[in-house]
């Protein structure tokens, strides 16, 4: 226990000894002073403050450089007037520092100056313009309160020049008359008129122009022009219009005797070899408006052509319904044997030349208007009408050429079925109507009993009898045509369309 006891009193003292080492490091230390000033005590308004430099050794509290801060400023925020001031006398203010309250030295406050409205006619003395001019005055009010000058001040004004509004028009001058125009001055509702010259001709207002008229009409190449005048003074005014469109070239030529107009022309013509087109082309730019097919009328293209004879259906019962046309032919006769070439629209386009020799056949055609275009030729050729099926009526391996001889062998008879396709000119006088009610190429006999004997024949076979004459061969008619007219150099040349044409 005493052990403890003295245990604890060497702590204790230990630790004063240790609490007493920098007492005596600090008395016996070199001062090392900041570089920096310390405010030691602020400075008011009031009183001034002081700032130092300090040791900077722990517990020494030893000051250098002691310093002396002047006081502040008072603060002054809120003036205070003593003596107002007016528009034109001056007045003083006084303040309280914000910190302390001492009071300031009075201080001036400007004149506050006039608030003056804008210059205006005095209504009592108002100058004026009118009868000559007189002076006047203006008067101005000022608005602030306790105005030295009552609010009000006046001075002279001159009299005032006419204030005048612009000119005004009271009576147009015209190109050849003369007008007016007015103005009123804002002051004294004077009007002044005064007299305005004529404009003259060589200008642009004023005039009385008519209404325009056409000089050239505008084309598709070129614009037109018109043209307005002015009865008054003569003047004339020219403008341009807007292109035109394309116009037909139209053309006149005389036909049996009479003047016939046509605006088509062929190009190309159309030949009986070929279909030709019809155009209508402008006379201005020569372009093409209106290009067509045409032909005329009496061209006739692809025309089934047959021999004329009975048709295959109304003599075999095994051939019923074809349409397809059978002429018999007699081969006792030797000789040349004729028969009618018929066109699908019943006209007589030539005949079929049947040339018979002994165990032979030969079989032409012959065209009435040399111009007649065949396309195609044929013939089919059969033993006899009861051994003919349909099959063979139409099978192209089964036909034969024109001019082609064939052989007859013992046949006392034969039958044939030529088929031509052509293009025929219907106003060719060799290329007649030809009906069932007229006569048969031989001048004499009619068709009807024609194709009434043929019928007979390839059903029953021939009687005896001589081989039909070949008929007279007619010349041909010349064909008038009309003269040609000559297109624009610029074109080809072309054929005129007579109109129905």
């Amino acid at each position: 226990m005493k052990r403890n006891i003295r245990f604890a009193a060497f702590l204790l003292a230990l630790l004063m000894i240790v609490a007493a080492m920098p007492i005596a490091l600090a008395e016996g230390h070199t001062h090392s002073y900041s570089n920096e000033f310390t405010i030691d005590r602020e400075a008011t308004c009031k009183e001034p403050g002081e700032k130092s430099k300090h040791c900077t050794v722990d517990g020494c509290n030893d000051r250098t450089e002691i310093t002396t801060i002047p006081k502040t400023d008072h603060v002054f925020t809120r003036w205070n007037p003593i003596i107002p001031a007016t528009c034109e006398t001056p007045g003083e203010q006084v303040s309280n520092c914000d910190n302390c309250g001492t009071a300031s030295e009075p201080q001036p406050i400007s004149p506050r100056g006039h608030n003056w409205s804008a210059w205006q006619d005095d209504p009592e003395n108002r100058a004026t313009c009118k009868d000559g001019g007189k002076p006047g005055k203006e008067i101005r009010y000022c608005s602030n309160p306790g105005c030295e000058k009552g609010g009000v001040e006046r001075r002279d004004v001159p009299a005032p020049s006419h204030s005048w509004s612009q000119y005004y028009v009271q009576t147009r001058p015209t190109c050849s008359g003369k007008g007016s125009q007015y103005r009123i001055c804002s002051r004294c509702q004077l009007k002044e008129t005064e007299e305005v010259a004529e404009l003259g001709k060589n200008q642009t207002e004023g005039h009385r122009f008519g209404a325009w008229e056409t000089i050239s009409k505008g084309t598709c190449i070129k614009k037109g022009q018109q043209k307005r005048k002015c009865p008054d003074c003569g003047r004339e005014e020219y403008r341009e219009t807007e292109f035109g469109k394309h116009e037909v070239n139209p053309g006149e030529m005389t036909v049996k005797g009479k003047k016939v107009k046509f605006s088509w022309y062929a190009k190309p013509a159309p030949t009986l070899e070929r279909k030709g087109r019809k155009v209508q082309y402008c006379k201005h730019c020569k372009k093409v408006m209106k290009s067509q097919e045409y032909a005329p009328e009496n061209y006739h293209y692809d025309i089934p052509v047959y021999g004329f004879g009975p048709m295959a259906g109304s003599v075999s019962t095994a051939l019923a319904g074809s349409m397809e046309r059978l002429i018999p032919v007699d081969l006792t006769t030797p000789g040349e044997k004729y028969y009618a070439l018929v066109s699908q629209d019943n006209k007589l386009i030539g005949q079929i030349i049947v040339g018979v020799t002994e165990g032979s056949l030969s079989v032409n055609y012959r065209t009435s208007d040399p111009a007649t275009v065949v396309k195609q030729a044929m013939f089919y050729f059969y033993p006899s009408a009861a051994s003919m099926t349909l099959q063979d009526l139409n099978d192209p391996t089964k036909a034969y050429q024109f001019g082609q001889a064939i052989p007859t062998g013992g046949l006392t008879s034969c039958v044939i079925s030529p088929r031509l396709i052509v293009n025929y000119d219907s106003d060719n006088p060799g290329n007649r109507i030809f009906n069932e009610a007229g006569l048969y190429i031989d001048g004499t006999s009619n068709n009807s009993m024609v194709l009434q004997e043929m019928t007979s024949q390839l059903i029953y076979g021939f009687a005896p009898a001589p081989a039909p004459e070949a008929p007279a061969q007619a010349e041909p008619a010349a064909v008038e045509t009309a003269p040609v007219e000559a297109a624009p150099s610029s074109q080809q040349v072309v054929v005129p369309v007579i109109p129905g044409n």
